[in-house]
C-alpha cells in the first residue's frame, strides 16, 4: 500500500474513526455532568458515553457515505483515482500541487500587471522607465533577465 493513503484505501479510516473520536469527546462531557447529576459511577458513566458515541459512528448512514466518497460503492473509478491524484498532491498535468499554486499565482500577478500597464503612465528618468503601483512578478523579473543576457549575448 502506497504512504498516506490509509484514508483512500479503507474508508472506514475516514468517516467511522473521526466521528467517533468527535463523539467520544462530547459525550465524555456530557457523561460527567450526568454523573455529577444522577451521583452514578464514573466508569460506569464513561462506558456508557463510549458506547454511545460508537453506535453513531458506526452507523449505516456513515460507513456509507464513507464508501461512496472513496469510490468504492457505487464503484467509481474516476473517483478513486482524483481521490488519489488529491492525496498524493498531483494535479491533472502532472506537476505537484505546489508548482500548480505557484503558476496560479504567476498568473493572477501577470493579470495585475497587465491592468496596471493599461491603467497607469509610467515616468522616465535617464535611462530607467519605471511604472508607478506595479507587482512585480519575481517570474518576470527573472525572465526579464534571461531576454536581457540573452540579447547581450548576441
Amino acid at each position: 500500500m502506497a504512504k498516506n493513503t490509509s484514508q483512500i484505501t479503507q474508508p472506514l479510516d475516514e468517516a467511522p474513526f473521526a466521528t467517533l473520536q468527535v463523539g467520544r469527546v462530547r459525550r465524555r462531557e456530557a457523561a460527567v455532568t450526568d454523573k455529577m447529576l444522577t451521583n452514578t459511577d464514573s466508569k460506569e458513566a464513561l462506558l456508557m458515553a463510549w458506547y454511545e458515541a460508537e453506535r453513531r459512528a458506526f452507523s449505516r448512514p456513515i460507513i456509507v457515505g464513507a464508501f461512496r466518497r472513496r469510490g468504492f460503492w457505487p464503484f467509481s473509478a474516476e473517483l478513486m483515482k482524483s481521490n488519489v491524484r488529491a492525496k498524493l498532491e498531483f494535479v491533472a498535468t502532472g506537476e505537484t500541487a505546489v508548482d500548480a499554486a505557484r503558476h496560479a499565482a504567476s498568473e493572477v500577478i501577470q493579470a495585475a500587471q497587465a491592468r496596471v500597464n493599461a491603467s497607469k503612465v509610467g515616468s522616465a528618468r535617464g535611462n530607467a522607465t519605471l511604472k508607478r503601483g506595479v507587482v512585480h512578478s519575481p517570474f518576470l523579473l527573472l525572465q526579464q533577465q534571461r531576454e536581457a543576457d540573452e540579447e547581450a549575448a548576441t
